[in-house]
């Protein structure tokens, strides 16, 4: 994917279906989920990119959005080369269950995509949940296709 794709579905996985007031127990397993499986699409990321999984520091994990069927997570990397020179790297995880393949095979089926773009600040997280909140907008089903089958 290209990043004009990358930021598209970056905006259509933030203008995702309303929140509820609190968070749910299902909502909490699956943030739960995609702690796991965001650390290891980084490691995988790194190593991709360095050729070698080179030593890195994750910091300021913040939940961009969830609810019981999206998570959608972003942190900072920073990277210290075998050369000595580091290097700060931003990503955003979306992890969803595929409702369609869940059915299909009758259990619960995970998707995510890693985007290697910036970091949004706290404001324009919470501006985008309150547009969700306020527009009720729903693009999950736009987003099969998408996203990889994770464990």
């Amino acid at each position: 994917m290209n990043r004009t794709h990358l930021l598209i579905f970056t905006i259509l996985a933030l203008s995702l279906c309303c929140c509820g007031g609190g968070v749910s127990k299902k909502a909490k397993a699956l943030e739960i989920r995609a702690d796991k499986a965001f650390i290891q699409e980084i490691e995988q990321a790194v190593t991709d990119r360095y050729g070698q999984l080179e030593p890195y520091k994750q910091r300021e994990l913040k939940i961009v959005y969830s609810n019981d069927s999206i998570c959608i997570k972003q942190c900072y990397v920073d990277v210290e080369q075998t050369n000595g020179e580091k290097e700060m790297l931003e990503y955003r995880f979306v992890y969803l269950i595929d409702m369609l393949m869940s059915r299909a095979e009758g259990k619960a089926i995970y998707s995510g995509v890693l985007l290697d773009f910036p970091c949004m600040s706290d404001h324009a997280i919470k501006v985008c949940q309150e547009e969700i909140n306020n527009t009720g907008e729903s693009v999950y089903d736009s987003m099969y296709g998408k996203t990889h089958r994770l464990p």
